[in-house]
Parts: C-alpha cells; structure tokens; sequence
C-alpha cells in the first residue's frame, strides 16, 4: 500500500468534492470514485498532513452511496472540506 498525502481538493458547483490533489504528486488530482476504490481494495492509503501527525481519508457509507471522510477531533487537523480548492 502506497501512502499519498493530500493537500488540497476540487469541488463541483455544489461544494460537493470530487477530487483529491495535491500538486506535488504525480498522481494528483484523483476522483473520488477512484480512491474510494483505492482504499477499499487497499492499493493507496490517503491521509492529510497536520501539525501532530496526520488523518487518514476513510470512506464511510452514506445513504445509498459511499463519501471520503477525514475529520478528527484535534481542531489542528481539519476535514476535506477545509482544504484548499485547487
């Protein structure tokens, strides 16, 4: 497993995320489909760097659907949302 450290997001009109990026990497921007499939099938791990560590992107069920979620109770680290758009 490859872990890839991401610094940013795309969003679509909505606010919803649609991408994961970071500008450094090669393999960036990567939709949330494919990391959703990236994660489950444990080919890549997706984590946010923060000041005491980092949080990995896990993917959790919503409604019918599946989201990423990276969110922590340490105000240090803050969730996808509060990324920057890039």
């Amino acid at each position: 497993m490859t872990d890839r450290p991401v610094t940013g997001v795309r969003t679509d009109p909505l606010g919803n995320i649609v991408a994961l990026c970071n500008p450094a990497e090669r393999w960036s921007p990567r939709t949330t489909t494919q990391i959703i499939r990236d994660i489950e099938s444990e080919l890549h791990r997706y984590y946010v760097p923060c000041a005491r560590g980092s949080v990995s992107v896990r993917v959790v069920p919503e409604g019918r659907g599946k989201r990423l979620w990276a969110a922590t109770g340490d105000a240090v680290c803050s969730d996808l949302h509060d990324l920057p758009s890039v």
